[in-house]
This record gives structure tokens, C-alpha cells and sequence, in this order.
């Protein structure tokens, strides 16, 4: 039997004594497999350096600094269909993330504002600063405590302005999403000086850099520029929500962030603008939501030309649904439809996309919310039909889900 080069020495090293200790003591029987073990193990290679074959047959792994793996005879070659890690180049990996590679020029360490220009966008100004300095990024958890001491003192700017670091640093986290529900509360509580403060300190600090962050910047100056009426707050908005909607148009934030921008433009009599960057944005989740605001019908489904269109989306709607189980109001069961129908939609359109492991449980929360005797022929029609599909991410997904609710249906 091979035994891979990724096996756990550390987990077999210890397997006889796991054994043996299930008794409360250390057997011989525990000290002979350690030592059977151990000798196998260290009979075996050690990878400390090989080339990927095909494609990417140029990039060299660089070979490890371990001096026991140094010590070691060098690893026989393998055919390629027997190598089970594959290393992608850089250039790649940065085609992963959802953009296109980013190109970093070479950085003069003696100017500081070159170093921070030469970050990813993904970073936050916060971010790039602590990266140069040395300091260290706080935490999910410390960020969060600062927001909830800041929120137990009653200060509803600090509280904020601490919201903020959690959705630059964290966008995709629990965190994120209780600290956005929170400012949006306090945001409703805040006085006209008070959002005039909280604008004005936005307006001058650093682009926002991750979709959550820019919709919460949005919403923040949005609502100063209503009480006061400035024209700056309203361009701010404006340009800041555009870039919103340019920069993640499948986001659930853009859905939330097309308001903010058609209020804007309307303020500042440019709503033309919405027009050009409808069409730029044709099969998008911000193009759908424009013309669903624009001419006031929902567009139908094929309108999405994506599986990260047709998530943002139901994204979207599941807030609304858990916003209003949040406030205690009754959820609009034309919602729990849509969302269902929605779900489905998407689940048999791309059943391979990666968007499915996100999009199929939120599919499925929607249907936990139908009427029983509804849930139940929805479910009986997913599977079998789920029963007569290939294998698939979404459809394996909706399986393992199916089996859940006929576990939970009374």
C-alpha cells in the first residue's frame, strides 16, 4: 500500500498510545505500534521540493529549510496522474478572488505612501497602515467588543464609527452582520448633529473597501444629506454608492445600495447617469435592481445572467426576511414565495457553480417558511426531481437538505 506524502506523521505517531490510553494506562502493545509506526514512517520521502507537471511545469515549489528534510534522500520522480497537490502560480490564485490579477509596481520602502499605494484594494486604509507600521490587526472579537462597549455607553457616534473596522477587516462574518443590524438601529436613533459629525469625519477619511463597508458609508452620509439638504453629502453619496454598485454589482449590498444612489442622483438632478450605468451593467444584480426601482416591476429571472447575480439576490431577500423576524414583524409571504422561487430557479439553471453551496441553503431556509402542506409538496417535487439529475455541487446540496427537512417536517 503507498502511503500519500501528505499523511499526519504527528496523528500516527501517537495512534498506539490513543489506543491504549482508552483504558487509562500505557500498554506494551501502545509502545510496540509507536515503534512500528515510527519506523515505517521514517523510512518514507520527504517532499521538500518538486515541479508541477503540465501547464504549469515552470513553477518550482521552493524547497524546504526543515534540516530533517534536508537530510533526507530527494523524492523519486512520479508520473503526473500520482501527484495528489498541484500548485497553482500567483497570477492565478489573484484571478481566483472574482477580479482580474492585480499588478503591484515595485515599492520604494523609504516613502511610506508608495507602500500603502501599492496594497490590494481589499485591504482598508486601517489595514495597510498597521501592515506598515508592524502593528497588528486587531481581531474579529476585539473589534467587536469595542462595539458593544461603545453601544452599552450609550454613544451612538463611537458606536458607529467602531461598526466600521468590523465590516472593512471582517465583511463576510457573523460579526459583520450583527455589527450592521446594530448601526443601522442607532442610525435611526441619531440626532441631526450627530450624523452631521458622523458625515463629515466619512467624507474626509479614506475610500471604503469592501462592499459592506461602502453601503454602510453610504447610509450614514445619506442620512445627514436628508436633514441637511448639502449638495457635497448628496455627490458623496452619489459617487461613493456608483462605486459600490460598479465594484461588487452581484454583492447583496448592492442591491441595498441602489437606493442610496438613485436618491442621490435625483437630489443633484442627474438621474440620466443611472441610465449609463444600468446598461454597463447589463446581467448584473445592480442592473436588475435599477430597473426594478426605475420602472417599478419586478424584471423576471433570466434578466440575472449569473449564478453570483442570482445569489445576490436571494441574499438580499433572506435580509429582509431575517430583518423582519428581528423587529418581530410578520415576514410578506409574497417574499418567502419569491425567495423560493428564486431558489429553485438558480438550483437547476447552474446546479455546478460554486454559488450553490451559498445559495442552496438559503433556498431552503426560504422553503422551511412555506405552509406545511406547501413545504411538503415543494420537498417531494425537489427530490425527485434532485433524484433524476446528474451529480452536481447544487444538487448534492439540495440531497443532503431534503433529507433535513423531511427530518424536521412534523
Amino acid at each position: 500500500m503507498r502511503i500519500p506524502y501528505y499523511f499526519n506523521f504527528r496523528r500516527c505517531a501517537i495512534f498506539g498510545v490513543f489506543v491504549s490510553r482508552r483504558e487509562g494506562k500505557v500498554t506494551t502493545f501502545g509502545v510496540w505500534v509507536n515503534a512500528v509506526v515510527l519506523s515505517v514512517l521514517f523510512s518514507l520521502p520527504v517532499v521538500s521540493g518538486y515541479k508541477v507537471p503540465g501547464a504549469y511545469a515552470s513553477t518550482e515549489v521552493s524547497p524546504s529549510l526543515d534540516p530533517l528534510a534536508q537530510s533526507l534522500p530527494p523524492v523519486p520522480s512520479e508520473p503526473e496522474d500520482d501527484i495528489p497537490i498541484q500548485v497553482l502560480p500567483e497570477e492565478v490564485l489573484e484571478l481566483m478572488h472574482g477580479g482580474p490579477a492585480v499588478s503591484r509596481p515595485p515599492v520604494n520602502l523609504e516613502s511610506p505612501e508608495v507602500v500603502l499605494a501599492g496594497f490590494s484594494p481589499s485591504l482598508s486604509g486601517v489595514v495597510a497602515a498597521q501592515s506598515v507600521s508592524g502593528a497588528t490587526t486587531n481581531s474579529c472579537n476585539s473589534l467587536m467588543e469595542s462595539v458593544l462597549a461603545a453601544d452599552n455607553a450609550g454613544e451612538v457616534e463611537a458606536k458607529i464609527l467602531s461598526v466600521l473596522p468590523v465590516l472593512a477587516q471582517y465583511p463576510d462574518s457573523y460579526e459583520a452582520q450583527r455589527a450592521r443590524y446594530l448601526l443601522e438601529e442607532r442610525l435611526l436613533e441619531a440626532s441631526p448633529n450627530q450624523c452631521s459629525a458622523l458625515a463629515s469625519a466619512l467624507m474626509k477619511d479614506s475610500a471604503p473597501v469592501t462592499a459592506t463597508e461602502s453601503l454602510a458609508v453610504c447610509q450614514v452620509v445619506a442620512a445627514h444629506a436628508r436633514t441637511a439638504g448639502t449638495p457635497e453629502a448628496y455627490a458623496y453619496a452619489a459617487s461613493t454608492s456608483g462605486a459600490l454598485l460598479t465594484s461588487w454589482p452581484n454583492a447583496p449590498e448592492a442591491y441595498d445600495g441602489v437606493p442610496v444612489y438613485l436618491e442621490a442622483l435625483d437630489a443633484l438632478g442627474r438621474t440620466l447617469e443611472a441610465d449609463t450605468l444600468r446598461d454597463s451593467l447589463s446581467g448584473m444584480l445592480a442592473a436588475w435592481r435599477l430597473t426594478e426601482l426605475q420602472s417599478g416591476e419586478m424584471p423576471s429571472w433570466d434578466a440575472l445572467s449569473g449564478s453570483e447575480a442570482c445569489y445576490g439576490l436571494l441574499a438580499a431577500w433572506h435580509r429582509q426576511m431575517q430583518q423582519a423576524e428581528r423587529t418581530k414583524a410578520a415576514v410578506d409571504p409574497a417574499l418567502v414565495e419569491q425567495g423560493c422561487s428564486l431558489g429553485d430557479a438558480a438550483l437547476w439553471s447552474y446546479p455546478a457553480s460554486a454559488a450553490q453551496a451559498r445559495m442552496v441553503p438559503l433556498y431552503f431556509d426560504f422553503v422551511e417558511r412555506l405552509a406545511a402542506s406547501e413545504r411538503t409538496e415543494r420537498v417531494l417535487g425537489l427530490k425527485e426531481r434532485a433524484d433524476a439529475a446528474p451529480s452536481s455541487l447544487g444538487v448534492d446540496d439540495a440531497h443532503i437538505l431534503v433529507q433535513g427537512v423531511y427530518v424536521a417536517s412534523p
